[in-house]
């Protein structure tokens, strides 16, 4: 049984980004249905970032709309925003918060209580880590602690920007299969990344974007 809606959809219409005067991209439509992940793909300054924040409401296309389940997004921005979790690039946690205290504010903005800090951080594997401020940890150890969110997330659509930056070999491993089980529960992914991922047996959507700057 789905654990997310089998009727969720994502999709745009003729988008349009311009950034200093360039046009990143035109004219750009994609759709993406429960179950499925789209593949952002595209030389670097293709403009993949600025697309994800279009799609997660962060930034107004020129043109074109992005809509969920047949609404534009802005019709209802908040509950537009409830249905998604949106990972950037950077780490974006409290540097000067401890890893139990990063931790506690995931569960705080995922509407959970902490009951579980311990497992959660032996997910990621900073169980011998909670109580070191994030500034002092490595470039990897501060993903981690931003990725654990997704171990937490009930939203149904996660946007995700080169999820698998500055990650080892084994942590890839455990992000593959928390997506695998997000997809296979009927949730919705898009990312950039520049290495190969294992999304199992999930439909995989590409979208590149260096074939959209030629059109």
């Amino acid at each position: 049984m789905s654990k997310y809606k089998k009727s969720n959809s994502l999709q745009s219409t003729a988008l349009q980004c311009e950034r200093g005067g360039r046009v990143l991209f035109d004219n750009l439509t994609f759709e993406l249905h429960a179950g499925e992940a789209l593949l952002v793909q595209g030389a670097n300054g293709s403009g993949k970032t600025s697309l994800l924040r279009i799609i997660t409401g962060l930034t107004t296309a020129i043109e074109g709309d992005v809509l969920w389940n047949g609404r534009p997004i802005t019709a209802d921005e908040q509950a537009y925003q409830r249905e998604l979790l949106f990972i950037g690039h950077q780490s974006a946690i409290k540097q000067e918060l401890s890893v139990r205290e990063n931790l506690r504010l995931h569960y705080a903005l995922n509407g959970c209580g902490a009951d579980s800090m311990v497992e959660l951080a032996e997910k990621v594997g900073l169980r011998q880590r909670l109580g070191v401020i994030c500034s002092r940890l490595s470039a990897g150890q501060q993903r981690r602690v931003a990725l654990a969110r997704l171990f937490l997330s009930e939203q149904p659509l996660w946007v995700l920007d080169e999820p698998l930056t500055a990650l080892d070999v084994d942590f890839i491993a455990a992000i593959e299969a928390c997506l695998q089980a997000h997809l296979a529960n009927g949730g919705m992914l898009i990312l950039t990344t520049h290495r190969g991922l294992d999304l199992g047996t999930a439909t995989i959507r590409n979208l590149d974007l260096n074939e959209s700057a030629k059109k």
